[in-house]
């Protein structure tokens, strides 16, 4: 068996189970049989590691930190998803990326299909959320299609069109950026997300912008200290912000612009502090249900609030080295600068980042990333040197 294939026989099976979790199908999984299926996957690809993987010693300390870390938060918060972040992450090694991409896009739209037609044919409910439009203040629905929450849905739409727009990235065509206008424009007009609507715009403006200047100097040499800098940056200053959010102070505004999430941060780190390794609390936010009138809500969204509170400080740290890395090492790919520019923007308020389902570059640290010239084509492993 290929090292990838056996990467692949864990990595589908427990990606099919993640997604199947954001679905309205997902109060048929739960209990021991979870951990048990998600441990045999997580174990295929530790054997792809051990069977065919070679390590520098720079890759091998690495790997051990990741791992090392995975497991200390898992046994802190109880929440094995910091594990397996850092064990596909390792076994992502040697994997072509856009493989990985490609086989990660038929998985998550395969899923959301049959969940939107799960939810108009009410096999599923689409839940419908009662709002008001951010700029017309009139009342509006907002649609969840089979998922979970109607965020969740425009998450989802969002990280697949920015992860085709990156597969595409040689090949964009004016369809391409049509396609992407028009998503943006349904999302909005079908979910009322700001959040994803302005990521997908963005996605299209820099794409495009990445292609009419893919030759520019000083269009790659910007983007190439941009994407060591740009998470770190990110995640320190929404830290900062939360810290200093004080109800209707100066940031009162900020706060009700991405809908109290400040102020919620700040209540979670005062009311459960900050650990090393995570603990275990049970955060709920809406989704899977219309009526939450005897519910506390308590969901910290941006997910660099939820990771340091909940996953805690060293993992939190670990995963910012990640992306510094992935940054440094593929400082010439600018279409890969621009895609992780993004996920950072978009999860300075979203708490998607840790979450394979949504947010897949991530396991760009180890994999192999193709780079399509006009001359050819070339495999790129800057771990290596």
């Amino acid at each position: 068996m290929r090292s990838d294939s056996l990467f692949f026989a864990g990595f589908i099976p427990y990606l099919v189970h993640l997604m199947w979790k954001t679905t309205m199908f997902s109060s048929y999984i739960h209990g021991t049989r979870e951990i048990l299926f998600t441990l045999l996957c997580l174990g295929l690809m530790i054997v792809k590691v051990m069977l065919y993987d070679h390590f520098s010693t720079k890759q091998l300390l690495c790997s051990a930190l990741m791992l090392i870390t995975g497991a200390l938060t898992y046994y802190g918060t109880g929440k094995v998803l910091y594990f397996a972040l850092m064990v596909m992450v390792v076994a992502s090694k040697g994997v072509d990326f856009d493989k990985i991409l490609g086989v990660w896009l038929i998985v998550v739209i395969t899923i959301m299909l049959f969940a939107f037609t799960a939810s108009l044919l009410d096999i599923i409910p689409n839940l419908k959320y009662v709002a008001r439009d951010f700029f017309t203040r009139k009342k509006i629905f907002r649609n969840s299609f089979g998922i979970i929450y109607p965020t969740d849905f425009a998450a989802h739409v969002f990280f697949c069109m920015l992860s085709l727009f990156y597969l595409r990235r040689n090949y964009l065509k004016w369809y391409d950026f049509v396609l992407g206008i028009t998503t943006g424009i349904l999302v909005y007009y079908f979910c009322r997300a700001k959040l994803d609507t302005f990521s997908i715009f963005l996605t299209v403006l820099l794409f495009l912008l990445a292609l009419i200047l893919k030759k520019n100097d000083l269009w790659k040499k910007a983007w190439g200290v941009m994407g060591v800098i740009v998470t770190p940056i990110t995640c320190v200053g929404m830290i900062a912000l939360t810290y200093a959010y004080k109800h209707n102070g100066i940031l009162e505004y900020f706060n009700r612009f991405i809908s109290g999430r400040l102020a919620i941060g700040k209540s979670g780190i005062e009311e459960y502090g900050i650990t090393l390794f995570g603990q275990k609390i049970r955060l709920i936010g809406l989704g899977g249900a219309t009526d939450y009138n005897h519910i506390h809500i308590n969901f910290l969204d941006i997910s660099y609030i939820n990771m340091l509170v909940v996953g805690g400080v060293v993992f939190l740290f670990v995963l910012m080295l990640i992306y510094v890395v992935i940054g440094y090492s593929y400082r010439k790919n600018t279409f890969l600068i621009c895609a992780l520019f993004i996920v950072t923007i978009n999860c300075a308020i979203a708490h998607h980042m840790q979450e394979i389902e949504y947010n897949i570059f991530t396991l760009a640290l180890f994999a192999t990333l193709t780079d399509i010239e006009n001359k050819g084509e070339k495999k790129i492993d800057y771990g290596r040197t």
